[in-house]
């Protein structure tokens, strides 16, 4: 089952959510367990993962990073999906990014 990515208040309220329909996760995770991944490397596939905004800042340059190197489109697209809400609740307090898994 695909991960789904939500945008969600203190309250679990959903802001937006971004589903990775093409099952891209998996392979992207599997790029970047290397030590110099704070944050991406931690998520987790099988549970529940939830950064707050101070982690989303490390979270978001990880993912320009991951952009640098990712040639594939469904790829492409699914990542800066996540960047935008990753850099709106690194903006915003009390905002979380919950990556939801199966």
């Amino acid at each position: 089952m695909p991960m789904v990515v939500r945008l969600e208040n203190e309250f679990g309220s959903l802001i937006e959510q971004v589903d990775d329909s093409t099952n891209c996760l998996p392979g992207l995770l599997d790029k970047t367990e290397h030590f110099s991944f704070i944050m991406f490397r931690f998520i987790d596939l099988y549970g529940n993962t939830i950064f707050n905004r101070r982690q989303l800042g490390v979270l978001v340059k990880e993912i320009d990073h991951i952009l640098k190197k990712t040639k594939a489109s469904d790829e492409l697209t699914l990542l800066e999906q996540i960047r935008r809400l990753a850099i709106y609740g690194s903006e915003n307090v009390h905002v979380y990014l919950k990556f939801v898994g199966d």
